[in-house]
């Protein structure tokens, strides 16, 4: 019986397989956050760094403050204006040094991964439409132009007064400007459900405790009571304005938790209709 006797593996084989893992271990660190160290230090690192929207718009690009839990990247003028197709461009420069670091990549090799993913997330057309680029064709139905392709249109087609030609290079740029603000998004999309999780967790902790407390106070009005400290009449009071205090209480940590999530909700479904 014969063996089978595998070709060794070309150098251009190798390469590309290293290509490919490292494009997609690339892909992955495009739709991550750095870490609150990592990020902590590009802020210090680069906080006179003035972003594009500034820039272009002569305002004085406020680095953000450093002091939070969860440390933000993009300036105060783009946070507060919440810009989606053009968000600020100092979350893709940390993105862009995070990821030549972790990769260990030049700005040569990086810009050729980020080309290939923006290349990827493009909008996928059907199959109709890449046979049928041209608008003018939509109504050519007649077996004349089953086999036209590329070729000159019916100019009775009611499209083709208006059809222009798209220049190649407003296409792109602006699926790129779309690509790059779906990695935007989804990245302040994770950071805003962490965020929401952290908030509605210290939230629940701050009401156990203050249930304990309020629990402890009962305890103390029944000592008072029993010791004869405190009389009924006073005792029932105070019990109804602690009741009224816990009421309230729940009340507002039911709102906060209602409105965290409620935010969450509206990221995701911004996340579906942009």
């Amino acid at each position: 019986m014969k063996r089978l006797v595998h070709a060794p593996l070309q150098d251009k084989d190798i390469e590309a397989a290293d290509t490919e893992e490292l494009y997609k271990r690339f892909a992955e660190l495009c739709v991550q956050r750095g870490s609150h160290e990592d990020r902590f230090r590009w802020i210090a690192e680069n906080e006179n760094l003035v972003c594009d929207s500034c820039e272009a718009n002569n305002e004085k690009c406020h680095a953000p403050a450093s002091s939070g839990s969860i440390p933000r990247i993009s300036c105060e003028n783009c946070h507060r204006s919440q810009k989606l197709l053009a968000p600020c461009s100092r979350v893709r420069a940390e993105r862009k040094s995070r990821i030549m670091r972790k990769l260990d990549i030049t700005e040569s090799m990086y810009d050729s991964l980020s080309e290939r993913y923006y290349q990827k997330s493009k909008p996928k057309t059907s199959r109709w439409a890449a046979a049928n680029s041209d608008p003018a064709l939509l109504f050519d139905t007649g077996s004349e132009h089953e086999h036209r392709g590329n070729h000159e249109p019916d100019r009775s087609s009611p499209l083709s007064p208006c059809v222009s030609v798209v220049e190649g290079g407003h296409a792109e740029l602006r699926d790129k400007l779309m690509a790059n603000a779906e990695a935007d998004h989804n990245i302040r999309f994770s950071e805003s459900l962490e965020s929401n999780q952290r908030i509605i967790e210290r939230s629940h902790e701050h009401y156990c405790k203050q249930m304990s407390l309020f629990q402890e106070n009962i305890e103390t009005i029944e000592e008072d009571i029993r010791t004869g400290r405190r009389s009924v009449e006073s005792a029932a009071t105070r019990i109804q304005e602690l009741a009224w205090e816990v009421g309230d209480f729940a009340q507002k940590c039911l709102n906060v938790n209602r409105d965290l999530r409620g935010l969450a909700m509206e990221d995701v479904l911004g996340m579906m209709t942009n």
